[in-house]
């Protein structure tokens, strides 16, 4: 058979990286912080894990959002108290790439 694909770089490899789900506690009472965020972000590059193609930093539920009144979705401000905006600038500042989740 035939295989076409196209050749952009994309799906040579899975995407790799670090993932909040569980990391920090049982899953349902675990809590992510700015900190933390920064932190791992800082350690994917100074490990050298970033040059071996983990170049992906993933917040799960821990971070707690809600909805604002017009349906943003809002952090938990004792977790970011600057939002997070600062948060992920950083994490792309390093170079890395910055996915978000949330059931809210």
């Amino acid at each position: 058979g035939f295989t076409a694909a196209y050749n952009n770089g994309m799906g040579r490899k899975p995407p790799m990286g670090w993932q909040t789900w569980c990391s920090v506690g049982p899953c349902g009472e675990d809590h992510c912080f700015d900190g933390q965020i920064r932190a791992m972000a800082d350690t994917l590059v100074s490990t050298g894990m970033k040059d071996l193609g983990y170049t992906w930093v993933v917040l799960d539920d821990c971070w707690h959002p809600s909805r604002g009144s017009n349906g943003t979705l809002v952090p938990f401000p004792r977790f970011f108290p600057k939002g997070m905006k600062p948060v992920i600038d950083y994490v792309h500042s390093k170079g890395l790439m910055f996915g978000i989740y949330t059931s809210v």
